[in-house]
């Protein structure tokens, strides 16, 4: 929920995405993985990654190769549903007050993926920017007692 103006920073996610529009309108530009180096990747992790480019008003002389990049474009009303592929950058604007819901998603090879991704990250990079709180294993295993052992 949200009004009119807010507006998601250019990035994409690992998770396959079911977006729906309950109320208002959102704008929504979606950019193909093949565009990724194009889109500057920064504070990328195992999971997903953000880019400094306001697609509204890029700066081509800080980000030139962005210039090339094909956006694809739409609005979304009351009762629309976009499937954003996993991976694809995407820029959210609301239009209007609005009201969305996201349901996300991985297929088992691609959640057996980002579990070996997260475990390299978690165990192998001495990084500690892993929160467990937000962790595919971690919900995982969460789910896996609730479900199978209780």
């Amino acid at each position: 929920m949200g009004p009119k103006g807010t507006k998601s920073k250019l990035h994409y996610d690992s998770d396959h995405n079911l977006f729906v529009q309950i109320y208002g309108y959102k704008k929504i530009r979606l950019i193909s993985p093949v565009y990724s180096k194009n889109c500057y990747p920064i504070n990328k992790s195992w999971y997903d990654a953000y880019s400094p480019i306001d697609v509204e008003n890029p700066d081509l002389e800080r980000c030139p190769d962005f210039d090339s990049v094909e956006i694809l474009e739409t609005i979304v009303g009351p009762g629309d549903m976009i499937y954003i592929p996993q991976q694809w950058w995407h820029d959210i604007r609301s239009q209007s007050v609005s009201i969305s819901a996201n349901f996300w998603w991985v297929s088992w090879q691609d959640f057996g993926e980002e579990i070996w991704g997260e475990f390299c990250h978690r165990f192998l990079t001495g990084e500690d920017s892993f929160d467990p709180n937000n962790s595919y294993l971690t919900a995982f295993w969460k789910n896996f007692k609730r479900d199978w052992l209780n």
